[in-house]
């Protein structure tokens, strides 16, 4: 048994990104919760969850897209080929993390308190493959309090929906990837255990994670007796999902190429690279000379995949660009990777003129202090 302790023990010190007393995760899905309006229904009224792409194939449906079990349905308002849903949320002032997975069909643009957070594309990334939605933080976006977001949709021709998830302190979508440590039976005894409450205690979630991380794909077997914990062992499961990594077979800089390809930030894309492991040189290679926009999807992938090797390029973007958003991005995922020496940098950023990276300035130093 004094293994099992020793694993709670350090499961429970490493997981310090767990909220505080008090503090309660808050996720929000699509569903008939949100509003909508079109051209055809001018009219705000409650969304309609709808099939959407799945009519054209189960790999369309959102829990693929996701990679994971989720709540979150395709959702549309009115009959049209463009829509407008929105939902407010309330943000507690305590908060410290916000992520968004994101997709559409066929192309949708969300924004937070009129700043556009994100943009989605059919024609661009992993349409249709497991884990192609894609992975967004909010940090530069949210301010405590009531927030709106709202989403401009378009169809193209065929089936047409917009899902999301968006997570306020709750785990996060990418686990970190497990070192392989064999798995003893005092220590699957101890994973064991844990789920039972880890649906209902981020807490115990984190313990959970942070157990699968020292073991990796050991773990699976275990994760997968209790697929009754939806949202849970799901949540962890797929990182360790072979099909979420398989372009690792490609290697290191032909999957870094695609920050310059134009490909969005998807989470099959961050997962590929935390398998992948030792990335540090194409990154750094693949911002030399970079234009913003690769700069910006090379700093989300960074915070993504916790690549904490490479935080000095995180620093670095709020120093050189703290006017774009691959700056703001910088300096929201500063508050969780870095430390004390990037509050004078933060500092500065914080009155750049720059409402997004101001914002997630403002965040990081509320957090690192």
């Amino acid at each position: 048994m004094r293994a099992v302790a020793c694993l709670l023990v350090a499961a429970t010190a490493a997981a310090d990104t767990s909220p505080p007393a008090g503090r309660r995760p808050l996720v929000v899905v699509t569903d008939a919760s949100w509003s909508g309006a079109s051209k055809e229904d001018p009219e705000w009224a409650a969304a309609a969850e709808i099939e959407g792409p799945v009519s054209h194939g189960a790999h369309y449906g959102v829990d693929n897209l996701f990679a994971r079990a989720t709540k979150a349905r395709w959702i549309w308002a009115g009959d049209g080929t463009t829509c407008v849903l929105r939902r407010t949320i309330e943000v507690p002032a305590t908060w410290r993390r916000a992520e968004m997975l994101v997709t559409a069909d066929d192309v949708a643009e969300v924004s937070i308190n009129g700043t556009v957070a994100a943009a989605c594309d059919t024609q661009l990334g992993w349409w249709g493959q497991r884990g192609g939605a894609q992975l967004v933080d909010l940090a530069p976006f949210l301010a405590s309090g009531r927030n709106t977001v709202t989403v401009r949709a378009e169809n193209r021709g065929g089936p047409h929906g917009f899902a999301c998830e968006i997570r306020i302190d709750a785990p996060p979508f990418v686990f970190p990837r497990g070192r392989g440590r064999a798995l003893t039976a005092e220590d699957a005894h101890a994973i064991d255990a844990m789920i039972g409450p880890a649906g209902r205690s981020p807490h115990a979630l984190l313990r959970l994670s942070d157990a699968v991380e020292r073991h990796g794909v050991a773990a699976a077997p275990v994760l997968r007796a209790h697929k009754g914990d939806a949202g849970v062992v799901e949540t962890i499961l797929a990182g360790l999902d072979p099909d979420m990594t398989q372009m690792t077979s490609f290697g290191a800089d032909a999957v870094v190429a695609n920050l310059h390809g134009g490909f969005p930030v998807s989470l099959r894309q961050v997962m590929t690279i935390r398998a992948l492991g030792d990335v540090d040189r194409p990154v750094r290679a693949a911002l030399e000379g970079a234009a913003d926009e690769v700069w910006e999807r090379t700093v989300r992938t960074i915070a993504s995949a916790d690549l904490r090797s490479l935080v000095p390029e995180l620093a670095r973007a709020v120093k050189e660009r703290p006017k774009t958003r691959a700056g703001a991005f910088a300096a929201a995922v500063l508050g969780r990777m870095g430390d004390a020496s990037h509050v004078k940098r933060l500092v500065e950023a914080s009155s750049c003129g720059y409402a997004p990276t101001e914002r997630a300035a403002r965040h990081a130093l509320r957090l690192l202090r």
